[in-house]
């Protein structure tokens, strides 16, 4: 029976040094920090220049691709874009 106390202890024990904290943003990412990222090329093709060029703004604080209309709206519609 006292091994079984003993186990139990222990794992309380283990349960309380792990970290099971769980992150949560709760303020909205304003997007301070964007920049313009592009991807794919110019190509030549059957005689004819083809592109499938591609332009994403990606904001560095929260990491997602954002519209513009989306980062205007957390400036307050104000014209000083960061791009």
């Amino acid at each position: 029976m006292m091994a079984r106390g003993a186990a139990a202890e222990r794992r309380n024990k283990d349960m309380q040094t792990q970290d099971l904290s769980v992150h949560v943003n709760i303020l909205p990412c304003l997007h301070r920090h964007v920049v313009l990222t592009t991807t794919g090329g110019m190509h030549f093709s059957e005689g004819e220049v083809c592109d499938d060029i591609e332009e994403h703004l990606l904001c560095l604080d929260c990491l997602e691709y954002v519209d513009e209309e989306e980062v205007r709206a957390r400036w307050n519609g104000t014209d000083q874009l960061p791009f």
